[in-house]
């Protein structure tokens, strides 16, 4: 019922659904998190942090909710508070899952901070322990490097991004950044080529 609320935009109905839901079983994790959306979604953040707050205290060893809270911090642009939580969950064993999630949200606050080097080295140590193309990650490692002007590095994770094969915008941005940064680096014949590979797409 709080799911077909939020879809509908009655943020308000879904928040008393869930309020019921948690007066009858107290300890449902997905309470926490759907009231966290609706908060952030309302730009609420004050009472979004105050319930992840009282979840990580409730759910001291669940790992996800404190990677919530971080994400919530990074939200409000609290980077002194959300680097705390960061440095404590990285004592706590975690999925893979929650690792990536960690390196994203390091990333941003590097990035605020100018700090592309770290931004990379966070996504560079969350792709590493991967099997497969993480494209969302490699997209955002794309444009860290385009940042720093490292062309071939650019290069590379553009070429990644294209070999997936897949429609989706990151494949898409991938083959486009290619062709770009093969023209800067000067290879004009294969930044054509890959430029008309490209315009079935536009």
């Amino acid at each position: 019922k709080a799911y077909l609320y939020i879809s509908l935009g009655k943020y308000s109905e879904a928040l008393e659904t869930l309020d019921e839901l948690q007066m009858i079983i107290p300890d449902a994790f997905e309470v926490y998190d759907l009231k966290t959306q609706i908060y952030c979604g309302l730009k609420q953040y004050d009472k979004a942090i105050e319930l992840m707050y009282d979840a990580v205290k409730k759910f001291d060893k669940d790992v996800v909710l404190q990677w919530i809270r971080i994400k919530v911090l990074v939200e409000m642009k609290d980077f002194d508070n959300a680097k705390k939580a960061i440095a404590e969950i990285k004592n706590e064993e975690m999925y893979e899952t929650v690792l990536r999630e960690i390196a994203i949200q390091e990333s941003i606050i590097y990035s605020y901070e100018n700090n592309f080097n770290g931004a990379i080295s966070a996504l560079e140590n969350a792709v590493s322990k991967q099997t497969e193309t993480d494209e969302q990650c490699t997209y955002l490692l794309m444009n860290l490097y385009l940042g720093t002007k490292d062309y071939e590095k650019v290069l590379e994770k553009a070429n990644k991004l294209a070999a997936t094969g897949s429609d989706t915008l990151y494949c898409i941005s991938g083959m486009y950044y290619a062709a770009h940064v093969l023209k800067l680096l000067g290879n004009t014949d294969e930044a054509l080529k890959r430029y008309k590979e490209l315009s079935i797409y536009l």
